[in-house]
């Protein structure tokens, strides 16, 4: 997870623990890393129906499942084993309309929060919706939905996998600044994860 979040934040500059890769979940998904679930929607602003439903799938796939962490300390390496349960998954969106849906909707099977309450809390599973279809739809802009800061915590909350799920259409908005050029292929890139 280190290495995807120091390409996509830190000009590769941030250096993984070799014994973090060991981290991941066993299920029928991607073990570790980053990945990215297309949901496809139209005239969605700060809520988003489709990747609510899509969200509750990945968690009732996901619960019960096992994780492996690698943890270390003075006394050296130990590996902690366990079930998820929903303290093991974090979701979060960038609105509040979205944060009370998904919490209307899944009903204490994950902690779930705007990006800003979970700033220095990990688990072993992070999930983020980016709610808007499109940029002409993001309340507050693109800028505002695909925040380096902002997306950055919501991806490297995750000590296993992380899963941003959004609405393909995201990528195709026009900007005329190099900072919003840069978050649009910083979303590509992560968009391109679904297909490896």
């Amino acid at each position: 997870m280190t290495s995807v979040v120091s390409d996509l934040f830190y000009q590769g500059e941030l250096q993984s623990c070799i014994s973090k890769s060991e981290n991941k979940i066993l299920w029928e998904g991607l073990q570790q890393g980053l990945s990215f679930e297309p949901v496809q929607h139209s005239s969605n602003s700060s809520e988003s129906k489709e990747e609510i439903d899509r969200i509750e799938q990945l968690v009732n796939q996901l619960l019960g499942c096992s994780y492996q962490l690698v943890q270390q300390n003075n006394e050296g390496t130990s590996v902690i084993k366990g079930i998820i349960s929903p303290n093991e998954i974090l979701i979060t969106a960038p609105y509040n309309l979205q944060v009370n849906q998904l919490e209307h909707r899944l009903a204490g099977k994950a902690r779930i929060g705007t990006v800003d309450r979970f700033q220095g809390q990990e688990a072993p599973i992070s999930i983020h919706s980016l709610t808007a279809s499109d940029a002409d739809n993001a309340p507050r802009g693109i800028g505002f939905v695909l925040d380096p800061d902002r997306l950055n915590v919501a991806i490297s909350r995750a000590q296993c996998l992380s899963i941003v799920v959004g609405s393909p259409n995201l990528a195709t908005g026009i900007t005329g600044t190099v900072e919003g050029v840069m978050q649009l292929n910083r979303l590509c890139r992560i968009m391109d994860t679904a297909t490896k």
